[in-house]
């Protein structure tokens, strides 16, 4: 979307729509789904959600983008809970941790995905083998969080964008975060998100570039408590063939 140079009389809407259009009659037959994007820090972005709509896309998703630059004081994490490392905990006790914390999940993909009829499995190893073409980790980033009785309480999944680097310094991202059902409405998202930033900080990263649902209000004020700064609203559109 931020590449398109659009005219500006009456006739964008038009135009907008005959090329989205003619590019997605022009995929090849084995695509079945098609994505557009709108961002509220591109040029005309009202514009092109109603060429999307016209195209006749239909919405997907709301998210709201934050935003943590460096350098800045490394950050404090609560201790009232306990972290163990990926490769410390094996990756059948991470993957179930994840199938946990999908049920009642806020994130619209998990919704869109139990609605199609995935299973909380599926979903999970979706989550757990996520693609390297644009992410890089380290198992010692990947954190289950559990109390004083051993009990898992949420997890978190730092990574960094490959080819976004600036010198030695990375850029970031939380790809998934997420506290167990029982455990929700006592703050650990907090904790859960501190952790995963100093995870980062340590890490050594430019900027943490991070989102969330628009309907996820507890995660919205969760990263305003930690101190991430809206950066912009994205809304996303699909189509499927």
């Amino acid at each position: 979307g931020s590449w398109w140079h659009l005219p500006r009389d009456g006739s964008v809407l038009q135009v907008g729509t005959t090329l989205v259009q003619s590019g997605i009659s022009a995929l090849p037959g084995h695509v079945t789904d098609v994505t557009g994007k709108a961002s509220s820090g591109t040029d005309g972005a009202d514009r092109i959600r109603e060429i999307l709509i016209a195209s006749g896309l239909v919405p997907y998703q709301t998210r709201i983008s934050y935003v943590w630059d460096e350098p800045r004081e490394r950050v404090t994490v609560p201790s009232r809970l306990r972290y163990s490392s990926l490769d410390e905990t094996g990756d059948a006790r991470f993957i179930g941790a994840i199938e946990r914390v999908i049920e009642g999940s806020l994130n619209q993909e998990d919704v869109n995905a139990m609605s199609s009829g995935k299973s909380h499995r599926e979903i999970a190893l979706g989550h757990f083998q996520m693609g390297s073409d644009y992410f890089g980790l380290e198992p010692s980033w990947w954190q289950i969080a559990e109390d004083n009785n051993g009990e898992v309480v949420g997890f978190v999944e730092p990574v960094y964008f490959k080819g976004a680097d600036r010198g030695s310094l990375k850029k970031g991202t939380i790809n998934y975060i997420g506290v167990v059902p029982e455990r929700r409405g006592s703050g650990y998202s907090l904790d859960l998100l501190l952790k995963a930033t100093q995870v980062l900080q340590d890490a050594g990263v430019w900027r943490i570039f991070c989102d969330t649902d628009a309907e996820n209000t507890p995660m919205q004020r969760t990263f305003e408590r930690a101190g991430y700064e809206i950066s912009q609203t994205e809304w996303v559109y699909t189509l499927h063939l």
